[in-house]
Parts: structure tokens; sequence; C-alpha cells
């Protein structure tokens, strides 16, 4: 293969297959003083980092930022180029330029870029580019949409150093470019991401050690710019939008992403007191699991260069890029024919079964009553009229356990041991629960909309329903060939769906959806017409489908063919779940334990019975009252205070909300406030690691440091200590969850407990949460936080004012000196 002459700015193809078209695009970006060629280059025998020379490091530390032509002679041989503008010469046989020379033997049908772009911080006789990150994103852009002809080819981005910032920055612009296709199409067109020692979070000895050499430079009249160093040292707030403008963007994209990271200090080159990696750790991961990070044996000049097939690193870098390469390449006719795995994977979502997960298992021996009323076993029988076939409807109040009475039906049902139906469910997300972290100017998510409920509800029925779903897979095949993502609507959606049942099945299909009430009024009426048409259909094909929803009782839904009539079955919770209540309270208020021949049993047993008679069917309520009474006999109050209180206890629940709000101390009432913001108001739940360093801020909002917060009073060690405080300052209006969980990124704990990775990256965990919807719609919508702070009149506004006075002061904190802006 002869030499490419490669430019020193713009893009250089360096490969491309004879006699058809690529099939993917490889861009590679350099970094930091770098160049598109000798950065990937390798320049012969690469001195152990344990032969050091005395005397030399600091003066070779430094004159890496002095031009060639300036620097004292030496006898080290200089690095040969392809191209440079200091004319250095051709390449020649000691270097081995891996992506011309291994790269297209494992990829022989993709198109291979190098770009290259001016950062040298200092030159003599001439000016330098003054350009910032933006500026580099922006040319990088647009240069890269003038070299693509063809559209729908997918690109693999890899990046070294600086080069994963003017990446991520390119692709945050183009996501922005709704107006122009072309330039959108580069994001949409990602396939993968790879970063190599990229500085995401800066890199600030290293910004510090350029700096100097700039400096220096500067008094030998020599131009120079510190607009680059200025983001690594983390100078602005560059890096942090850009990082997390990235993160979004993958999620929704869905672009693979792989990072490797440095091994090795950089040889010769002292950064900061001690010999460091260019970029520490905790700054080149994104923070994600799906990352997969992993380590090359070679400082941050060294882990972009390869010397053959056999080169320790190249083993790591080059099978990955393989897996990359050929899961974009296009399908052969023959398997486009039927591919469930494809077509399922573009109609799931994450958070499919987000809300589901979060749903409590019911009390043991609880529930039973539902899959034993005749109202469900007619139902599920088939035994209903033609007027209401194959529909029932469970309406409750708020908080009287409608969900995890779903939850636990669907597990009956499939374990049902006659039936062997197939099985399919959904639960719709509540408006104001964010499991997941976003803004509020990010549209409604999939798990509150009956688009997410279709692709859910096909995605699981797939398997079942081949011949039913034969136009949907000839519309994903030709979707797939035309769009990286395939997209649904969700009116051909609902076509699909009710085609599934509109021939007779001898397998019976049941459908089990929670809080279809959730969606928008009107949709979700419109849901549940549609349900009523499907199952009628479906009843006259002769297929067997049962679909069970629930809301709250106050939502409606007019029989269209007789008003007068219900428009299905019914069955309201609070009628029937009196026996649950009382097995509940039954087993939770044992709080005297009197004897069998105490006096005060029969006192006990009726006031187990009032309770249950008091709750009019709402389990919430009895969960808070119980808690109630519990601290009552903590605080040593005898069973006739008990008594007393549950006459006082109002029996609706926002009643009971604001009698509960009545029971604050005044010098507990900011602590409540405060600790109730955050529980309702942050962009995610906190788990529990976080709270401690909340709960510390809500103790001493002047705090100027975690070790000063570590000696105090308030101090909370363990995350049992901390579970146990929030709730008792939260009268029981919230719970500690189990789920899945961000996962730390590297560094010391005590600085970075709070500071988590985005969606995507999850491990088993606890975080805190409202008890019951009811509780976040009593204090953002309600009275809630008035009744305990008349100044509040905005309670979203005035919580998240103090949420970000809270996280500006987190960021002044002394340990977060290594991240936060240092003034000049």
């Amino acid at each position: 293969m002869s030499p490419v002459k490669v430019n020193d700015t713009g893009f250089t193809e360096i490969y491309r297959p004879k006699d058809k078209d690529p099939t993917v695009d490889f861009v590679l970006v350099h970094g930091l003083q770098g160049h598109p060629y000798r950065t990937w280059a390798t320049e012969g025998p690469v001195p152990e980092p344990d032969s050091k020379v005395p005397g030399k490091t600091r003066k070779r530390h430094l004159s890496r930022f002095i031009p060639q032509s300036l620097r004292p002679k030496s006898k080290r041989t200089s690095m040969p180029t392809h191209s440079s503008e200091e004319g250095q010469g051709d390449s020649t046989e000691s270097q081995f330029f891996w992506p011309e020379q291994l790269l297209p033997a494992q990829c022989p049908e993709a198109r291979i870029l190098v770009w290259g772009y001016d950062t040298r911080i200092v030159r003599y006789g001439k000016a330098v580019n003054k350009n910032h990150l933006y500026s580099y994103g922006k040319d990088f852009l647009y240069d890269l949409c003038r070299h693509r002809t063809t559209l729908s080819r997918p690109i693999i981005f890899l990046a070294h150093s600086l080069g994963g910032i003017i990446v991520k920055e390119a692709l945050a612009i183009s996501s922005e470019s709704q107006d122009d296709p072309s330039t959108l199409n580069v994001v949409e067109s990602t396939a993968a991401v790879v970063f190599m020692g990229t500085p995401h979070r800066g890199s600030e000895d290293w910004a510090a050690t350029g700096e100097k050499g700039r400096k220096i430079a500067s008094a030998l009249l020599m131009d120079s710019t510190s607009s680059v160093l200025d983001s690594l040292g983390l100078e602005n707030a560059d890096l942090e939008r850009c990082h997390d403008k990235f993160t979004r963007l993958w999620e929704k994209y869905k672009f693979r992403v792989k990072t490797f990271q440095e091994g090795r200090p950089l040889y010769g080159v002292k950064i900061g007191p001690l010999n460091k990696k260019v970029v520490p750790n905790p700054s080149s991961l994104i923070g994600n699991l799906k990352e997969r990070a992993e380590t090359l044996d070679a400082d941050h000049r060294e882990m972009c260069r390869f010397k053959g097939l056999d080169d320790n690193n190249y083993q790591k870098v080059g099978p990955e890029l393989k897996i990359i390469y050929d899961a974009v390449q296009p399908k052969p006719d023959s398997q486009h024919n039927w591919d469930p795995p494809d077509l399922q994977a573009s109609l799931s979502f994450s958070e499919m079964e987000l809300w589901q997960q979060t749903i409590d298992k019911p009390v043991d021996g609880t529930c039973q009553w539902i899959v034993q009323s005749s109202e469900f076993q007619s139902w599920l029988q088939g035994q209903d009229g033609p007027e209401q076939p194959g529909l029932l409807w469970i309406k409750g109040k708020p908080g009287s356990g409608k969900s995890t009475l779903m939850k636990e039906t669907l597990r009956l049902v499939k374990q049902h041991p006659n039936l062997n139906p197939q099985v399919a469910s959904f639960f719709f997300s509540p408006s104001g629960a964010n499991l997941l972290e976003r803004t509020s100017l990010e549209r409604t998510p999939l798990e509150r909309m009956p688009l997410g409920l279709f692709r859910s509800l096909i995605y699981q029925l797939l398997p079942g329903f081949h011949e039913q779903c034969l136009d949907l897979t000839e519309t994903y095949q030709h979707r797939s060939l035309q769009q990286r993502e395939v997209k649904w609507d969700l009116v051909e959606l609902q076509e699909v769906f009710q085609r599934m049942f509109s021939k007779a099945r001898s397998s019976r299909t049941v459908i089990l959806i929670d809080g279809v009430d959730e969606c928008e009024v009107t949709a979700a009426r419109d849901l549940v017409r549609f349900f009523r048409r499907v199952t009628v259909v479906a009843h006259t094909s002769g297929a067997e489908l049962r679909i069970c929803f629930s809301s709250r009782n106050s939502f409606t839904v007019t029989n269209p063919l007789n008003p007068a009539k219900p428009l299905c079955r019914e069955i309201v919770v609070e009628d029937n779940n009196s026996p649950d209540i009382t097995l509940y309270t039954t087993q939770t208020l044992k709080l005297g334990n009197p004897n069998e021949n105490s006096s005060e049993i029969a006192a006990w047993t009726s006031l187990e019975k009032a309770v249950v008679e008091k709750a009019s069917g709402v389990f919430l309520w009895v969960v808070l009252v119980i808690n109630l009474l519990q601290n009552d006999w903590d605080d040593g109050r005898d069973i006739r205070y008990l008594w007393y209180r549950l006459t006082q206890v109002p029996s609706r629940l926002e009643q009971l909300y604001v009698k509960l709000m009545g029971t604050v101390k005044p010098s507990e009432v900011e602590t409540l406030v405060h600790t109730m913001q955050w529980v309702l108001l942050s962009a995610r739940p906190l788990e529990l690691a976080e709270w401690h360093h909340v709960m510390a801020f809500i103790a001493n909002p002047s705090l100027s440091s975690l070790k000063e917060w570590e000696g105090s009073k308030d101090y909370t060690q363990s995350d049992e200590q901390i579970a146990k405080r929030i709730k008792k300052i939260c009268l029981g209006l919230v719970e500690i969850k189990d789920r899945q969980s961000p996962a730390p990124i590297e560094g010391p704990i005590s600085v970075l407990s709070s500071l988590r990775a985005g969606a995507g990256s999850f491990e088993s965990g606890k975080y805190v949460h409202v008890i019951h919807e009811s509780v976040r719609e009593f204090f953002l919508n309600g009275r809630g936080f008035a009744l305990l702070d008349p100044a509040i009149q905005n309670p979203r506004g005035d919580g998240n004012l103090y949420i970000l006075g809270t996280c500006i002061s987190y960021g002044f904190l002394e340990e977060m000196d290594i991240f936060r802006v240092k003034a000049r």
C-alpha cells in the first residue's frame, strides 16, 4: 500500500475500498498539540519509563512548547512525518501508521479519514490559532459535512485526548441543527465514539504545565494562546456543558461508546508534584458502566500508537473497532426476512419496566381476594357477553393499593395452573415520578405515553404473533435500511395491535395495564375506548383476549353504546380490601404486646378494628396512621392516648396530611421543608450516599468543608442511620426503596459520592421517594409547604432556588478544588 500524504489540517482520506461504496466512515481526530499523522504513527522503540536521564526532565518538560527551530540541537533523531508545516520530511520505513497499515485489513469496506487542526499554544514568527473548543467543534462538523456525500453511511469516531471533546462539541451542534438535515445527519448517523485518554473533566495539572510553557514562549516574543488550556484547566464551564449534552445525546441516539484510559504517566514529564497521568482516571471516564472502560499499558502519547497486530494494546483496540464495524454492516437480504431481536429492540426502551420495579411486594397473605372474586373469575374465564367482552376495570381511591394489587395480580395470572396464557403488562409512571435524571424541558417520557404502552405490549407479545406482525416486519425492514434508529408512530402500532386479535386463536392472551389515568385525560379515555373496540373485535373473531386496566375511581369513561350501562366489568378496590387492611393492621400494630390474659387485650383488638373501619379502604391512610400511633407509643404514651389520637385523625388523606403538618415542632420546620424540597424537586431520586451530604447542608448551610461536617454533631456515617433520620423528619411521608442506581465514578469517596453518572449506568442501591404520589400533589400543588412556611407561595420556584444555592455552595467546598473553577 503506497503511503498517503497526510495534510496538517482538514480531512485526509487514508483508505477507501476499491470498486464499491464504503459501508461506514472511520473518522480519527487527534488531541492537543497533535497531528493527523504523528499522533497515530509510531516513531521507533519507546524508552522504558524507569530509564530516566538525570537533569533532563524539566528541560524536556518545557521544550515541547518551543518551536523546533529554536530548540537546542540534540543527538536524538527527530520524528519524521508525512507532511509538516515546518518541513520535516516524508515518512520513513521506521514508522508504522496503523490507520493505513492495520485498520483496512480488519475493516475492508470502511472509508478511513483523519482530521487535523492547529492547537499549538505557541508559534514563532506566525500567529497561533485562537479558537475555543466550540469553534473547533464547528469547524470539524462543517468540514465533515462537506466530505459526506452519502448521508446514510454510519460514522465511527476515534478520538485521542482533546479530540474527544471536539467530537462531543460537534455532535452537540449537529443535534441542534433541526433546520439543516445534512448537519443533523451527523449525530443521527453516529454509530460509535471511541475515546482514548479524553479529559472529559479536564486535566488541571496538564493545563498548568502548558500554561507555564506558553508564558515562557510569550516572553520570547512568540505568539501564544490560552484558549484551549483554560478549558482543560477547568477555568470555564465548557467541559461541563459539553459532557452533560453528550450523555443526553448518547441516551437519545443510542450509539456505542468505548473508553480507553492511559495506564502510565508521561515519561520524562512531571505533572504537578508527582509523576502522574496526563488525564487522571476520574477525568478520562464518562462515568457510565456502558462505556466499558479499559486501560492501555501506555502513557498519554503512546496509547494511540501501535506497532502491529501483535501489539498488546492493539489487541484491545483492534477487536473493539472490528466489533463496532461488524455491527453496522448492512445485512444481506436473506437476513431481513425475519429478525425478531432487531425488531423487538426497535420497540423496546429502557424505562419500560421502571415504575413496575419500584412497586413494593404486598404484605404476605394480602391481595389474594382479587383472583377469588366472581367478577375476576368471570372475566378471566371469558364468561362475558358480547356487549362487555374481555374488559375489566379495577378502580380505587388514591392510596388504596391499586398498583400493588395489579403487580400481584400479574404474578398470580402468570402462575395460574390451568391457563398458561401469554401475558403482557405495562405500568404507567405517575406524572411527578422522575426515576431517571431529566430536565423539565425534556419531552414527556415514553413510560407516561400511549406510544410507550403499545411499544411495550407489542414487544412482549411479538414472539407469539409472528404471522399477524408480517406488515410490521416489512415496515421495520424498510425503515432499518433508511434510518439508523427506527421510529414508530402511535396509530400504526395501534393498528398492529388490533390486527393481532382479528383472527381466531386457541391460546389466551392476558394484558394488565396499571394507572391508565396517568396519561393526559383525553388520551386516557381514548385508550380505554380503543381497548373496548379491540376486545369486541377479538370476541367476534374468536381470539381469547383479556384486558384489565386500573385507575382512580374519579376517572370516568361513558359507554358509547349505552350511557346508562357500565363500560365493562368493574372491581372497586376499597370495597374488597378490608381483609388485607385488617391483616396488615394486626401484624404491625403490636405495640403493647398484651398477653392473652391481659385486661387490655380487648382494648388493643378494638383499636385495630377502629383503624380498619376509619381507613375506608385506603391502605396508605392505615400506613401513615399506624406510623403516627407507633411514634406516640415510643414517646411513652399508653393505649388510652392512642385511642384519643385516632379520634383526632381525619379520615381523608389530604386532611390527614394537613393534620401531620400541625404536629411538626417549630425547631424542625425548616429541616422538613428543605428535606421535602430535595425529595420532590431533585432531577432524580437521590441515593442514601448522596443524602448524607444533603442533610449536612440542611443542618449547616455555611459548611466550608466535608471535614468540618465529619467532625460535627450532625455527621451520619451509616446509610441505616440516615434512612431512619429522613423517615422521622418527613413524618413517614417518604420511604426508602431499592432499585438500580447510578454507579460511582472512580475517586475519593468523600469527594465523589455525590458526583454520579448519567442515565444508563446502574447497580444495586437505595433511594428516597415519596410514599405516594398524593404526597407530591399535596406539597407541590396543594397547601403543604405553605402550612409549614407561609412565605413559600411558589413551591417549585422557591424549592429549585434553594437546591441551586446548595449546589453552588457545594461547589465551593475545599474538597472540590480539583473540580471547581479557580480564580485567576
